[in-house]
């Protein structure tokens, strides 16, 4: 449940109550994909320009890892762009 209050707030853009949810938590590019698609640029940017960012929330699953999640990439693409063969995206 700790990773989903901050990943509402991402979608609903309460930055404020963003930032006080996600101190304990590790940077979720999950979250900040939620934000970037509704148009939440502070949530995003404060994800985004982090040295490190982690995929706890597994979107094709809908599982979680928050005892070992793997480092992960912000692969950004327009939201009209294909997804080429094999590639998973984030």
């Amino acid at each position: 449940m700790a990773y989903q209050a901050p990943r509402a707030c991402a979608v609903a853009g309460h930055l404020e109550l963003y930032k006080e949810l996600a101190v304990p938590l590790l940077l979720d590019v999950s979250i900040a994909k939620e934000a970037r698609e509704n148009g939440n640029h502070a949530i995003f940017n404060l994800i985004i320009e982090a040295p490190c960012r982690y995929k706890v929330f597994g979107d094709y699953n809908r599982a979680m890892n928050t005892t070992a999640p793997k480092a992960r990439f912000f692969e950004w693409r327009p939201r009209d762009s294909t997804v080429a063969a094999g590639d998973s995206g984030i």
